[in-house]
C-alpha cells in the first residue's frame, strides 16, 4: 500500500481510505500497482460513502464487482483507472447499468448483505 494514501487522507479518514485502496487491490491489482494518487481522487474516495454509495466499505465492493462484470470497461479498448472509478458521474453511470454491466452477475452473502444494511443505519445515525 502506498504510503501517499495515508497522508493525503484527512486526518479522520486514513483507515477508511487504506480499506477502500485494499478492496480495490483485491479486485484489481494492476491500477494499485500504478495508479498516481492525487488530492481529487482521495477526495472523492472519502466522499463516496456519504453521497453516492451507503453502505461503506460493503457498498464500494459491491461497485468494484459491478465494474469487474462489464466486458467493455475490463476490454483492451478501454483505459481503466483509479482516478475514472471513484468520480461520481461515473458511479451513477455504472449503478444505472452503462458501460455493459451486469448487476445479476453479482452475488452478495448474507453477511455482506447485512454489513450493507448495518452501513446505512450507523451513517444515518451520524448525521
Amino acid at each position: 500500500m502506498k504510503k501517499a494514501i495515508l497522508e493525503q487522507a484527512p486526518k479522520e479518514k486514513p483507515q477508511f481510505v487504506q480499506k477502500i485502496m485494499q478492496t480495490l487491490d483485491k479486485y484489481y491489482p494492476e491500477l494499485i500497482k500504478t495508479f498516481r494518487l492525487t488530492k481529487t481522487i482521495v477526495r472523492n474516495l472519502v466522499a463516496m460513502p456519504k453521497y453516492k454509495l451507503q453502505g461503506g466499505i460493503a457498498a464500494w465492493e459491491r461497485y468494484i464487482k459491478l465494474i469487474k462484470t462489464s466486458s467493455h470497461l475490463n476490454g483492451n479498448k478501454f483505459k481503466l483507472s483509479i482516478g475514472w472509478i471513484p468520480k461520481f458521474r461515473m458511479i451513477d453511470q455504472i449503478q444505472g447499468g452503462e458501460f455493459g454491466v451486469n448487476s445479476d452477475k453479482i452475488t452478495l452473502t448474507n453477511e455482506e448483505k447485512l454489513k450493507i444494511v448495518n452501513d446505512k443505519k450507523r451513517q444515518i445515525q451520524q448525521k
